[in-house]
């Protein structure tokens, strides 16, 4: 189990006698051999990675068990911890093959693995026990209940939701268990384990590792009303009413808590993690250095003056980004006009950079930059001209690019040559720092040295050879992420297949699902109507509470999808009252165990084995409900493993019908304008809205009282 760092005295720049404090691990992104490098030359604690399968990144480099194995010793004689990512959900079929590689990471160097599944988990903790586990954010945990249950589990460690405040990291970190924290990084506007979208909308799981991150393309909000003229494909009766520059309505800003270390280390973060697995290495040094310094001031207990602060976000900003935010940190994500403004990347899902200065003058060839920032040969500058300013929704996407080729010092004027017209005065963004690139390479080439010397000590081993494509380590594994898919293909068309075919001649079919019931008079007339059971859902049932007092106690209530600690009692009230409970959060779970309450499970608490299933049955689970995105044959396998009800909420794989397929703290509606934050009032998310992706698809867009959002997607193929 990792241990907090302390900085005291000793320490560069801290003042003498000062007491030594614990701070946070920095634990930076690897997502291949020269990306830990550059955690390491930057000052991490701490790396996670993923080998080239059963990693929630399947597109990035990832590394062989060989290389885990040479990588691991340049860390470790750095005193840097290796953490590996087993985080996706895996099929029946498959655990055999990720236990495999779990204990050859393990024997190559890994300190810890990073897991999602609980069959998986389970598995690890009976036939690898010496081995640490950290739960994945994936795992959907947000409260003190969930994080208690991650320790029954087996867990040492668990990621929270990047969705939670300040306050509720806090409250988290007096459990006792290690919190690991999002400090820097993407931000996926869903709540983490929770986003079908790929996999409804194109096949494709997040779940799975193979997320195509529908997240970042273009959408127009659109609603019912007159229906436009002259588009064609319209769908008649909808208009658009989005009142934001831009259309990437999906895309929030990354997260950045730079201003909030200190915060962070005085709650008694355990971890404050760098996302980036799929970053370039120039990218993972300049980040993870910037928050080594903020953490180490933190542990000297010296608060960063303005100037270090804003030197600081400039610094980050040199890196990619989606312009920064830290909303949810400071509570405002979920509600307000300044969510909208300051949470959301509207215009772009690229990098967005960070401003360096003003175009002031041009001549008729040449334009000229004042320079808050000094910029130096190799530096890319992006000019952000509006043709119409009046119309910047309309606006180009990507702006005129101009290569420095001269050191310019802040303050004064950059003159250089733009082939497109540009007119004063505009603002001019650094989006490619030659300063970073070099910096980061300089800081690479003695660890790369001390890799190469690694890399050929373990060659002249005499080491097993491996068939091409696998490990020698793990020659159950397949080492290129395109085998990884071709490998989960035909185990879903054939393997899953015949099991399916087996389970139906045994007599199998999927369990009958609840109706589900909007308003208490649905609720009445199906009771009344002996048609089986009834559910309602906990954010609809939240429209008017007092109004299924009646009714409540003959149905089943179908908890949201997030519980933080605040939620936990309004869940507790439902699961005394109702007539049968489902669990949708491991924090319900342990909630639900708590006050005696019989319950199921549903997605997103993620069952993609029986073993899964198995140890929620051992938890007291009646029955498990699971997600669009299993098929069939896995839901076959699943149900033949466990002897508990085993079926779909929402309709099994090819009935007709839009699925969940997503749920986010942020309010797409206010996207449509300001808003005033008082969700449950708000008139807008009564009428009906839909996001309009480029092809015409739609998602449906259903707003709770809380401000939450979900987006409804009829299946893929459907």
């Amino acid at each position: 189990m990792s241990c907090k760092r302390s900085i005291g005295a000793e320490s560069l720049g801290a003042v003498p006698g000062a007491e030594k404090r614990a701070v946070p691990e920095l634990l930076a992104p690897a997502g291949g051999p020269e990306a830990l490098l550059a955690a390491v030359a930057a000052g991490a604690d701490a790396v996670y990675l993923g080998l080239k399968a059963f990693s929630a990144r399947v597109s990035a480099l990832n590394f062989s068990l060989d290389e885990l194995s040479c990588a691991a010793r340049v860390a470790h004689a750095h005193g840097v911890r290796v953490y590996v990512a087993l985080n996706i959900h895996v099929a029946d079929g498959e655990l055999a093959g990720a236990v495999n590689q779990a204990r050859a990471a393990h024997a190559a160097g890994a300190d810890a693995f990073i897991v999602a599944d609980l069959g998986l988990a389970d598995v690890l903790r009976r036939e690898l026990p010496e081995a640490e586990l950290h739960l994945s954010t994936q795992a959907n945990v947000q409260s003190a209940a969930g994080v208690a249950l991650a320790r029954e589990l087996g867990f040492a460690r668990v990621t929270t939701s990047r969705e939670l405040s300040l306050g509720q990291i806090r409250s988290l970190c007096g459990t006792g268990v290690e919190i690991e924290a999002f400090c820097h990084g993407a931000i996926c506007v869903c709540y983490a384990g929770c986003c079908e979208l790929a996999a409804l909308t194109q096949g494709r799981s997040a779940n799975r590792g193979a997320c195509t991150q529908p997240c970042r393309f273009a959408y127009a909000l659109v609603r019912e009303g007159s229906p436009s003229v002259g588009e064609p494909g319209e769908r008649a009766g909808l208009v658009e009413v989005g009142a934001v520059e831009g259309d990437r309505l999906l895309c929030p800003r990354d997260n950045c808590l730079i201003d909030h270390v200190a915060e962070l280390a005085e709650a008694g973060v355990a971890s404050l993690k760098i996302e980036g697995r799929m970053k370039n290495p120039d990218y993972v040094y300049n980040v993870t250095r910037c928050y080594r310094r903020a953490i180490d001031a933190a542990g000297e207990g010296r608060a960063l003056s303005d100037a270090e602060r804003a030197e600081l976000r400039f610094a980050l900003g040199r890196s990619f980004n989606r312009g920064f935010t830290a909303a949810y940190a400071c509570g405002e994500a979920g509600a307000g006009a300044l969510a909208g403004a300051d949470f959301m990347s509207y215009e772009r899902s690229i990098n967005q950079g960070v401003p360096v200065g003003r175009l002031v003058a041009r001549d008729r060839r040449d334009v000229e930059i004042e320079l808050a920032h000094g910029v130096k040969p190799g530096d890319v500058l992006e000019v952000h001209f509006y043709p119409d300013p009046a119309a910047k929704v309309s606006g180009p996407k990507r702006w005129p690019m101009i290569e420095v080729t001269e050191h310019v010092p802040a303050g004064g004027r950059l003159r250089a040559y733009v082939k497109r017209k540009v007119d004063p005065p505009c603002d001019v963004y650094l989006v490619r720092s030659a300063g970073v690139l070099a910096e980061t390479e300089a800081a690479l080439v003695p660890l790369r040295s001390e890799l190469a010397a690694a890399t050929s000590e373990r060659a002249g081993r005499d080491c097993p050879r491996s068939l091409p494509g696998q490990s020698a380590l793990c020659p159950d594994v397949p080492e290129d992420p395109r085998e990884a898919r071709a490998r989960e293909e035909v185990y879903l068309r054939d393997a899953l297949a015949a099991r399916a075919g087996a389970a139906s001649e045994c007599g199998w079919s999927p369990a009958a699902s609840p109706r589900r019931a909007r308003t208490p008079g649905e609720a009445e007339g199906v009771l009344s109507s002996g048609s089986g059971r009834v559910c309602v859902y906990q954010h609809d049932l939240a429209e008017d509470p007092a109004a299924w007092d009646g009714v409540l106690p003959q149905l089943t209530v179908v908890l949201d999808e997030v519980m933080c600690d605040d939620d936990a009692r309004s869940a507790a009230v439902l699961m005394m009252c109702a007539g049968g409970t489902v669990c949708r959060n491991l924090g319900q779970v342990a909630l639900a165990r708590e006050i005696g309450a019989a319950f199921e499970v549903a997605a997103p608490v993620a069952v993609r084995n029986a073993r899964a299933a198995a140890v929620l049955k051992r938890l007291g689970a009646r029955a498990i409900w699971l997600a669009p995105e299993v098929g069939a044959g896995e839901a076959a396998c699943i149900a033949a493993g466990v002897d508990v009800p085993v079926g779909w909420l929402e309709g099994a794989p090819g009935e007709p019908g839009e699925r969940e397929a997503m749920v986010c703290a942020h309010c797409l509606l206010q996207a449509a304008g300001p808003c005033d934050g008082r969700c449950a009032a708000c008139a807008r998310r009564r009428e009906a809205h839909w996001l309009r992706g480029r092809d015409g698809a739609l998602l449906r867009i259903e707003v709770d009282a809380r401000g939450r959002s979900r987006l409804y997607a009829q299946p893929y193929g459907a």
